[in-house]
């Protein structure tokens, strides 16, 4: 089986053009498709540099809770959409930086190719905060195929 793909969501409002281009990618190459969706780790329920947060801490940390169950609900979808286009996936929720996350799950699963959305942000944004697609693309040890704003997926 040819090595799989890497596909990095967030639920944002550009996910399904991210899926299609994954898609098209996945049967093009004949490759299974890693989904994973990257949370804060203060804001992860299973972190595995602690213990995963009991029922009763989930009550007491509403934050966490509805951060973990948006991001499983996100990795699910993805991989059903995935699935239903005749495409091999799963998918799983990680806590880190993103960008190191990222790299370091794609070098894990011996990935051929990442697949990450970009989108336009304001200079000051720009500033603020760094491009989690730059730094991908500048640390990744494989190929990284971004998605443009502007693109659809189609």
């Amino acid at each position: 089986m040819p090595a799989p793909l890497l596909i990095a969501i967030d639920g944002s409002s550009r996910a399904e053009a991210l899926l299609a281009l994954a898609v098209r990618q996945a049967l093009a190459l004949a490759a299974p498709v890693e989904v994973i969706c990257v949370i804060d780790p203060g804001y992860s329920l299973g972190n595995p540099d602690r213990h995963p947060i009991s029922a009763e801490e989930a009550v007491d940390y509403p934050g966490p809770a509805h951060e973990q169950e948006g991001a499983e609900h996100v990795v699910k979808a993805a991989v059903q959409r995935l699935q239903r286009a005749g495409v091999t996936a799963c998918g799983h929720v990680v806590s880190g930086e993103p960008e190191q996350v990222i790299c370091r799950q794609a070098h894990e699963l011996g990935c051929q190719l990442i697949v990450l959305g970009h989108r336009h942000r304001r200079w000051l944004a720009r500033v603020r905060e760094a491009s989690v697609c730059h730094a991908v693309i500048e640390q990744a040890a494989c190929p990284v195929l971004v998605l443009p704003p502007h693109d659809d997926g189609g």
